[in-house]
Order: structure tokens, then C-alpha cells, then sequence
């Protein structure tokens, strides 16, 4: 038992569960805390709003596979709730410290104490308050294991202020093993397994729907496996984009409203027409499958997740497999290939040949606005130009609202770009704060971070944060002067868009970058796409291209790649 207070045994129990960051916002009452964690070789991320470190824990766990650490105090933990809603929904392992004021200090005036507890309660996995210092170090672990087994989350851990100064005797190990996800791998049982199998083989037109859980997994290599095997066509969820390479001849691309009047057809299509459905770590909630009108009737399914609350809570299956999905569909790998051979060109089979037909048709209807050489920038000719530049050292953090219905549209990707979208609150703003905690968990990729003007203004102040860390994040800002969903929204409607309900006045991001000592560029031409983000990546500092597209795009059928939201 070594004698320190509160805030040293918290830092040293997290340092050898291998944390590397904590973001957030620390007051004097946790300088134990911080102190500490310095100390002992963890940095500090201090941010410029609380919301951002949330936002940045969930983009650190989600790219690194361990769990985020954010910490905020009293009333800032409210700003918290966002990037833990965004965990919540998708599934990302978070644990946030936030610091309040003791029971008995609650009543008096000046106290900032708030109800956390209720705050937090519905947007994570596990909320518990620490009011003794015993049970501090439990309390910490258990967060820790919570967090990071079954389908990951977020965690709270509310703790009384005097508990950071607080002396104590603890037992903390000086090594440990280094928490990451998922903790435990669950094995599918045999019988499942077969079941499923035999459900494949007896199916005439299957196919396979990806989703998170694949990520979460790390399971992008035994899908392919899968895949090839079969020569199954795979469709993905929007936030799945990339987890099954664009590119490769079985892609059916993203399914869903977000393009649904895009290539989203092909992968919509599909789904529809086939009889038998491998359902892989997706809930296929509504956005996914058009308002839960995308599987046909009759269709056959198997669904695998971690999480039994989740089979069969949108389409009654056929077989359920609560279990590890690497695990599962490795298991189903050896099921089948000691019945079915792997055919020996992958793109010469009957499903690869018919998607692709369909992506050439696509690609020719939609190949005069991604050439286009009009002013404003077409926003496919962004996109079309914005493709060279990822590869495979490149991460990919796309912004909600209309840019993540552009990106998975027109953006070819692949696992190992490990794309993030905010798709689980959905929340404009949240990919630059998500592109930093992106670049730090890998630091030795590139980071790209797609956002419209509307959206990028919610956190520029990140910036400062980029500069201070070093983090060479490039965003490529779709500066149309408006909400371009919201204006979409309004022409259906009305026929008309009130300019006070859409529009902004003219920015240039540019500007706000070199004021901040970034490297800035707008692009008003489109032959000058390329070399602006050439220029971007290689100047080694964060940047903004600032390029100047059409608002129209927004409402063109020619153009959006959204059909309904």
C-alpha cells in the first residue's frame, strides 16, 4: 500500500491500463489529477470547449481501440453530452471524468453543483458517482472493462471534489494489461454457425449488409474473406463506408436514404432483391433501410452482433448470433469453404459483372457534373478531386449534414482509411474536433477532414487546439454560403427558401486559418482543386481549403446524392 491522494491513484491506475491522452478541461480542484497524469507521461489535451474533448475521446478510441478519456468539471460537463451521445449511438468507448461538488456542499449558495447523474444516466452504458476515496480505484477499473466489453460505450464517473486532494492508501500496479476493444471476444457457437451456412448455400441471390460492428471488430479482413468466397455482394451501413473496400468488384457501395439518388441505388437495389440477407454488427435502423421498407418481404436473414438486444429489433431473423463478429465470420469461413470452392477471378462472376454494369451506369450519369468546369465548383467536382489524394496513409473524418451524404456518394474507400462519420447524433461540427482525436491515435497517417462552411464554424476554435498539438489535420471546407439540407428541406416544402433560415454571408475560411498560423488556401476555380490540397498536405501544418461550390447542388436532382431525410 502506497500512501498519495485521489487524483494520483486515478492517473496511475489509468497509466497502466496504457492511457496516452485526456482530453478536455481541467479546474484547480483536479490539478491532483492532471498533475499526476503529466508526471507519469500522459499529455494533456486541453481543448477550447468541452464538447470537442468528448468528441475527441470518441474519435481516440474509435481509431486506436482504446478507450477515450475526456474530463470536464460542475456545469462544464454538460458539454460533454454531445460527444457522449455520439459514443452512445455508435458505439465508441469513452470514459469521462467529470468533477462536482460533495453531498454536503450541494444546498449551500455559489455551489455548481448539477444533477450529472441524470445528465449522463440515458447517454451511456454506466453513470456511478464517487463520494470515498475506497472505492475510487474499483470504481475506475470497472469503468475501464465496461467501457471496452460487449458492444463498447461510454462511461461517467462523477467525482466529488474534495476526493482529488484526498490522502489515501492505495495498491495500484505499476504495469498492467492495456485496456483495449473489443476486451472479449465471444465465440459464435457451432450450431449457429451451421445453421447459417446451410442458409447461404440453399439461398439463390444472397447478399451481405456491413455495418459498425465490423470496425469495432477489426473484422474488415475475415468480411472480404467471406465475400470472395462466396462472390457475395457487400452493401454497408453509412457509417460502415469503407469497411469493405469501394473499390473492389463486389461492392455494392453504402445503402440507405443518404444515396439513395446516387450510387446508393446499386446497394439499395440489392438488398431489395435478395432472398437471403448476412446481417453483420448493423442494427439496420431506419436510415439504412429506407424507413424499414428496403428488405423485402420473405427475405431470409442471419444477423450477427455483440449485443442480443439487437437481433431481430428491426426484421425478424432466421438465425441470430450474439457473439464476436472477427470470430463469427471467420467460423463461417471454415463452415463453407469445405463445401463451395473460391472462384478464381473474383470480377469475372455473375454478381461482380452486374454491379458492375451498375457502377459504370452511374458513373456516366453522374460524370458531367464530376468534370464540370463551371463556376461556383460543382460539389461532385470536389469529390472527383479530392479522390487521388486517399490512400492507404490516409484517415478520413466526414462532417454530418450535407457532407455525409457527398462522401460516401462520389468517395471510393477502403478499411484502412478508417473513415469516421458523426452518424450517432448526427451533430453539425463534430469532425474537426473528431479529425484531432483522429490524427493523435495515428499519428503517423494523414488526416482529412470533409466539412461544409455551416458545420466547420461550430468549432474552428479547434484550431488553436491543432496548432498548440501539432496536429497537420487538413480540412477541405464545402463553402456554399448555406445549410444545404435545411435549404432542401424548404423547396420541397414551400417551393421557396427564406434566405434568414439557410443562408450566410460570404466567409473565407482561408483567412481564419492564416490568422491562426495555418496554412490557408481558397479555391474559386476548379482546376485549382488539386494543387490547393497538394499544397495543404504538404505544408505539415494544420490547413484549411476554402473552396467555393454551388448552392444549387443542394437541390439538383443532377447533383445531391440524397433522395429523402
Amino acid at each position: 500500500m502506497t500512501r498519495m491522494n485521489g487524483g494520483e491513484a486515478m492517473a496511475r491506475l489509468l497509466k497502466a491500463a496504457g492511457t496516452e491522452y485526456i482530453f478536455g478541461i481541467a479546474v484547480g480542484s483536479q490539478s491532483p489529477f492532471i498533475m499526476a497524469a503529466i508526471q507519469l507521461g500522459m499529455k494533456m489535451v486541453t481543448v477550447r470547449d468541452e464538447k470537442a474533448a468528448a468528441l475527441m475521446a470518441t474519435s481516440y478510441g474509435r481509431i486506436s481501440g482504446r478507450p477515450g478519456i475526456c474530463l470536464a468539471s460542475g456545469p462544464g460537463a454538460a458539454h460533454l453530452a454531445l460527444g457522449m451521445y455520439e459514443a452512445f449511438n455508435s458505439s465508441n468507448a469513452i470514459v469521462s471524468i467529470t468533477s462536482d461538488a460533495p453531498i454536503s456542499g450541494r444546498w449551500r449558495s455559489g455551489s455548481t453543483y448539477m444533477d450529472q447523474e441524470t445528465l449522463f444516466r440515458p447517454l451511456t452504458k454506466w453513470t456511478v458517482r464517487v463520494e470515498s476515496l475506497d472505492t475510487l480505484p474499483a470504481i475506475l477499473n470497472q469503468a475501464l472493462r465496461v467501457a471496452t466489453t460487449g458492444s463498447p460505450g461510454p462511461v461517467s464517473i462523477i467525482v466529488a471534489n474534495p476526493l482529488f486532494a484526498a490522502q489515501g492508501d492505495f495498491e495500484i500496479p505499476e504495469t498492467a494489461e492495456t485496456i483495449r476493444y473489443p476486451a472479449l471476444r465471444i465465440p459464435p457457437g457451432q450450431d449457429a454457425i451451421d445453421a447459417a451456412a446451410q442458409l447461404l448455400l440453399e439461398a439463390q441471390k444472397p447478399a451481405i449488409v456491413a455495418g459498425g460492428g465490423v470496425a469495432l471488430s477489426q473484422a474488415s479482413g475475415e468480411l472480404l474473406e467471406l465475400a470472395e468466397l462466396l462472390a457475395l455482394p457487400v452493401a454497408t451501413t453509412h457509417i460502415a463506408h469503407g469497411v469493405f473496400p469501394s473499390a473492389h468488384p463486389l461492392s455494392a457501395g453504402v445503402l440507405g436514404s443518404a444515396v439513395a439518388g446516387n450510387r446508393g441505388i446499386i446497394a439499395n437495389g440489392v438488398v431489395n432483391e435478395a432472398d437471403a440477407l448476412l446481417i453483420v454488427g448493423t442494427r439496420m435502423d431506419a436510415r439504412t433501410t429506407l424507413s424499414h421498407t428496403l428488405v423485402s418481404p420473405g427475405t431470409r436473414l442471419v444477423q450477427i452482433d455483440i449485443d442480443p438486444q439487437e437481433i431481430g429489433s428491426n426484421y425478424p431473423v432466421q438465425v441470430g448470433i450474439v457473439a464476436d463478429v472477427k470470430l463469427t465470420l471467420a467460423a463461417l469461413k471454415t463452415a463453407l469453404e469445405k463445401q463451395v470452392t473460391r472462384p478464381s477471378a473474383i470480377a469475372s462472376t455473375p454478381r461482380a459483372q452486374e454491379i458492375a454494369a451498375m457502377v459504370e451506369e452511374c458513373r456516366q450519369e453522374f460524370a458531367p457534373q464530376m468534370n464540370a468546369e463551371t463556376m461556383p465548383i460543382k460539389t461532385p467536382r470536389l469529390m472527383r478531386d479530392i479522390q487521388p489524394f486517399i490512400d492507404a496513409d490516409t484517415l478520413v473524418v466526414v462532417d454530418a449534414g450535407a457532407c455525409s451524404y457527398w462522401a460516401p456518394a462520389y468517395l471510393d474507400l477502403a478499411p484502412e482509411n478508417q473513415v469516421l462519420y458523426p452518424r450517432g447524433a448526427a451533430a453539425l461540427g463534430s469532425a474537426l474536433p473528431m479529425a484531432l482525436g483522429a490524427q493523435l491515435a495515428n499519428p503517423h497517417k494523414r488526416v482529412i477532414c470533409l466539412c461544409g462552411d455551416g458545420a466547420y464554424g461550430y468549432n474552428i476554435m479547434e484550431l488553436e487546439t491543432a496548432v498548440r498539438m501539432n496536429l497537420p489535420v487538413v480540412s477541405i471546407v464545402i463553402n456554399n454560403g448555406i445549410l444545404g439540407m435545411e435549404r432542401r428541406g424548404y423547396l420541397a416544402y414551400a417551393g421557396e427558401v427564406p434566405p434568414e433560415a439557410v443562408s450566410f454571408s460570404s466567409q473565407d475560411f482561408s483567412k481564419i486559418a492564416q490568422a491562426y498560423n495555418c496554412f490557408g488556401v481558397r479555391v474559386e476555380q476548379p482546376q485549382d482543386i488539386h494543387d490547393a490540397i497538394a499544397a495543404a498536405l504538404a505544408s505539415g501544418r494544420p490547413a484549411i481549403v476554402d473552396v467555393v461550390t454551388d448552392p444549387a447542388d443542394s437541390d439538383s436532382d443532377r447533383t445531391r446524392p440524397w433522395r429523402s431525410y
